[in-house]
């Protein structure tokens, strides 16, 4: 599903489609098979890419490597990730979080879930964590923050004037550095339309974001919204006042 414009995501899907039920595959799972659906807003097979929102009943999958880096926010439920040893990490309602590539891993699911989500799963791409690329980070927007405010280093890129100012900081990549994920802190920004320069996916925390198309489209954004823009896509971004927003970059 190619495509270059703006794409709003929703916890049910597209109001005329809704979502779909998935096919499962008994192996994939250490318990009963539960009721999964999904909706793919976007997909690239080439690249390995696709965006969408997905929900699942009670489960446990098989323990194995995660096919894919994947980029999360849990909009009902929680997660447990249970790795070799039996530690567990648990995500929860409103949180958002990575899992890396090749990471074994089992995930266990008590109750309801839905998450949105952005996998890149590139086909030549053969990675397991270790421990100096944990296989499961919980974005914590407080401490990103903090650590904005300490000034630049290597994973914090500054730029302002007089009145507008942007902080980013990127908190994961996958091995080949084709995906990145951080958080930024903006104050009044904006920019001209141009091509987007990669693929990204936005969870704002705070603030508004206005993001127009070259067709005069506008959308406009606020906390708790997610938003997908695909390479290529010709608009232009606005913002008055600050905020934050994590994002997901695919390049």
């Amino acid at each position: 599903m190619l495509g270059q414009n703006v794409i709003r995501l929703e916890f049910e899907g597209p109001s005329d489609v809704g979502l779909t039920a998935l096919e499962l595959d008994p192996n994939d799972f250490q318990s009963e098979l539960p009721e999964q659906n999904w909706h793919v807003y976007y997909e690239d097979a080439e690249i390995g890419l696709s965006v969408g929102v997905w929900t699942t009943t009670s489960m446990q999958e098989a323990f194995g490597p995660y096919p894919g880096n994947e980029f999360m926010t849990v909009l009902e439920g929680q997660v447990v990730l249970v790795d070799g040893n039996g530690n567990e990490t648990t995500v929860r309602t409103g949180e958002t979080f990575v899992v890396r590539n090749g990471y074994p891993v089992s995930w266990k699911q008590e109750g309801f879930c839905r998450k949105f989500f952005l996998i890149y799963h590139p086909p030549d791409e053969q990675e397991i964590a270790d421990g100096t690329n944990p296989g499961v980070m919980v974005m914590r927007k407080n401490e990103i923050t903090e650590a904005l405010k300490t000034g630049p280093d290597s994973a914090v890129h500054e730029s302002s004037n007089d009145a507008n100012s942007l902080k980013e900081a990127v908190c994961f990549k996958n091995s080949t550095d084709k995906m990145s994920v951080g958080m930024v802190e903006f104050t009044n920004i904006g920019s001209p339309v141009t091509p987007n320069p990669f693929h990204q996916l936005i969870q704002v925390l705070d603030g508004v974001i206005e993001v127009t198309e070259e067709n005069g489209s506008v959308f406009r954004f606020s906390a708790d919204d997610a938003f997908f823009i695909p390479k290529g896509t010709r608009c232009s971004w606005k913002a008055e006042g600050g905020g934050r927003y994590y994002f997901c970059n695919v390049e």
